[in-house]
């Protein structure tokens, strides 16, 4: 799935689920990734850049899910909070080294388990799961449904 099409799938979502709602924010500006990467002190990889580029922040309900705006990241032992599962799963950027896709593993801490190794993955596949399926892809029960 490209990022043209990522509107056009959450209203596909809202069409079949009416309880669901969401807000998509504009892209976020080429200054503000500026200022996220002086801020962290390295470059943001590149399907990072893409996805805050066209989409700078989501929150959903029915089921829940918060990705965070630029402006609302902050960098804690080279891990950063970015999106929010179920209003209480925390997931992370791991900026402590680019894998080998050459990106931030997606991870969840608490777990120690690793959702995907790309940002394009996540977002064209794995918060589907959850949309779509209330699947719990931030943990090794991924395919264990929501009740």
């Amino acid at each position: 799935m490209e990022l043209k099409d990522f509107k056009i799938r959450i209203d596909k979502v809202k069409a079949e689920n009416l309880s669901f709602t969401y807000n998509l924010n504009d892209g976020a500006s080429k200054s503000e990734i500026e200022r996220l990467e002086e801020r962290i002190g390295q470059k943001i990889p590149n399907s990072n850049q893409a996805f805050w580029t066209k989409f700078n922040g989501l929150e959903t309900k029915n089921p829940a899910l918060k990705i965070s705006k630029l402006s609302q990241f902050n960098l804690d032992n080279g891990l950063i909070h970015f999106a929010t599962f179920n209003d209480n799963t925390m997931v992370h950027l791991d900026t402590k080294n680019l894998n080998s896709a050459g990106e931030w593993s997606i991870v969840n801490p608490e777990s120690n388990y690793t959702l995907t190794l790309t940002m394009s993955s996540f977002w064209s596949n794995k918060i589907w799961h959850w949309l779509t399926h209330k699947t719990k892809i931030w943990d090794d029960k991924y395919w264990i449904k929501e009740k």
